[in-house]
């Protein structure tokens, strides 16, 4: 009970402070940001090494998060009060009520999406296959983390590129998706490629069979980076209210996936029993179909088209990946020699950009 407490005021702490910070991300004044974030992860740093030397339990471990929260705040708190604030009148705060409702219809069917795809899996398998399914999510959260950042620092631009028409905010979407999948398809490569050592390097040989949901998991990295960025296309020209109606079918549509790949067996429905995978798969399959949904309507609204380098990026990283496991095989490479490791990371990233450059 008191981990769980712990815990529910370390998320209450961060999303006072994250909001707070949301003032300086729409100022582009990002030092300010990247300040309060950095020196929040050292200070958790610096209390996870203290617990190392003393006492290492689910409590101490708390505190830590429980900490980094805190510093979140009270940082986040200092450098607001600084900015001059006054009371907003009534046609202000009836725009921006406009503005957010559709995020705060969305928001419960976040939450319902973030957590209903555990509760079915225990349903339907058991607490063991929920382990090995939401273990991974930690180490996808890290491989998002570039494309984040960068989305923090694009959507104040995009917003910007609206009042030059819609050809231009084309062009600085289409510049952004291009030069990041130049990194994040050789990302999606390498975990695919390496599932099975970064599951046992970072979560032990009892989460081996985490491996393949990694794997599946790594392609909504790809996925999410071209949804997301276009998505906040329509954020920027107050199209959003579609997003609540995008959400809901994509969450229908994840529990027509899940019923039919997951169970064992479901009202005596034909169903192929995958657990851990096929919510996976599952998820994945939603994500793409949520995905699409975003582009379409961009498109309806605007006339965007998503950029070409998405599916040729796509097609080459597919390409790319034959490619390596082909020498692999040929070559009978030892995947878990470091040295091996090395020479594919460079060899992935390599054979990307020249496959890249000669179409």
């Amino acid at each position: 009970r008191a981990v769980f407490v712990i815990l529910l005021f370390s998320q209450v702490f961060s999303y006072f402070g994250q909001t707070l910070l949301l003032t300086f991300q729409a100022k582009q004044e990002m030092e300010k940001l990247n300040f309060v974030l950095i020196t929040s992860k050292i200070a958790r740093f610096v209390a996870t090494l203290i617990i190392v030397f003393f006492v290492v339990n689910s409590f101490t471990v708390g505190l830590t998060f429980l900490i980094e929260s805190i510093v979140v705040l009270i940082l986040s708190v200092v450098f607001f009060s600084r900015l001059p604030l006054k009371v907003p009148d009534i046609v202000f705060l009836k725009s921006y009520t406009k503005y957010a409702l559709p995020l705060m219809i969305s928001l419960p069917i976040t939450y319902f999406n973030g957590n209903i795809d555990k509760i079915l899996l225990n349903h339907f398998w058991n607490t063991k296959e929920v382990g090995y399914y939401f273990a991974i999510f930690g180490i996808i959260a890290m491989a998002q983390t570039f494309s984040g950042a960068a989305m923090n620092l694009f959507f104040p631009e995009l917003v910007k590129a609206t009042k030059n028409g819609f050809k231009h905010v084309e062009k600085i979407t289409a510049i952004m998706v291009k030069y990041l999948l130049l990194v994040i398809v050789p990302l999606v490569i390498l975990l695919v490629l390496f599932s099975e050592i970064i599951v046992t390097k970072i979560l032990g040989n009892e989460f081996l069979p985490s491996a393949p949901i990694l794997s599946i998991f790594s392609l909504s990295i790809f996925i999410l980076l071209v949804s997301r960025f276009y998505g906040y296309i329509l954020y920027a020209i107050e199209k959003h209210a579609i997003f609540p109606i995008i959400s809901l079918v994509t969450t229908i549509l994840f529990l027509i996936f899940f019923l039919f790949l997951v169970p064992r067996s479901f009202l005596d429905l034909p169903t192929l029993g995958l657990g851990a995978k096929g919510a996976a798969w599952a998820s994945v399959s939603s994500l793409l179909l949520n995905a699409i949904m975003v582009l379409f309507f961009v498109w309806k609204y605007t006339k965007i088209k998503p950029h070409y380098g998405v599916f040729v990026n796509a097609a080459v990283g597919v390409v790319d990946y034959l490619i390596v496991m082909y020498v692999v095989k040929i070559f009978n490479l030892n995947i878990f020699n470091p040295f091996t490791v090395i020479l594919l990371t460079v060899g992935v990233f390599a054979n990307f950009i020249i496959i890249l450059f000669l179409i």
